[in-house]
């Protein structure tokens, strides 16, 4: 099976990321989820497990869009904070880790006419994200989600794939 590409939005900017191969992404994997397991165990043993049930009931039963936007932002506030802990609890040389292999997998479209250029090209990284920590934090969730690190890619995000922080 071919690695998946997908580009989506962030801040203004389009991406474009390809999938990591299993070799590769086993590691990440394996270190990702030992890094937020316990965040996921305390989420599925505690009173968020029975809000975030409610909202998912909610969002069933959702018949215009505006609802179910509502319903989307219930969810992201529920999840927000598990998200930023996540962060907060991941050691610095895993999270430079995970930045460095998703740069080696994401091109982002600049110039005239627009191209996408690697990531991992000498600077662009450093000059593209410089004072735009929201919008790095964005994409690497973004590579996150669609390695399919949490879970099937795609089968958390009924949105489409573009974000904005």
């Amino acid at each position: 099976m071919a690695r998946k590409k997908e580009r989506f939005t962030i801040g203004g900017s389009q991406f474009i990321i390809t999938q990591l191969g299993a070799v590769e992404g086993r590691g990440l994997y394996k270190k990702f989820v030992g890094t937020i397991g316990p965040l996921l165990r305390e989420m599925l043993s505690g009173p968020l497990l029975k809000q975030m049930q409610g909202v998912m009931d909610d969002s069933s039963s959702a018949d215009t869009e505006e609802k179910s936007q509502a319903t989307a932002l219930t969810a992201m506030s529920l999840l927000a904070p598990m998200l930023i802990r996540a962060f907060e609890d991941m050691p610095q040389p895993f999270f430079e880790e995970l930045c460095e292999a998703f740069t080696r997998c994401s091109d982002v479209v600049i110039g005239s006419p627009p191209m996408p250029i690697p990531l991992s090209t000498p600077s662009i990284f450093d000059n593209h994200f410089a004072g735009d920590y929201p919008s790095m934090t964005a994409w690497l969730i973004q590579c996150i989600k669609f390695n399919g690190f949490l879970g099937r890619p795609g089968s958390l995000d009924s949105a489409a794939p573009n974000v904005t922080p």
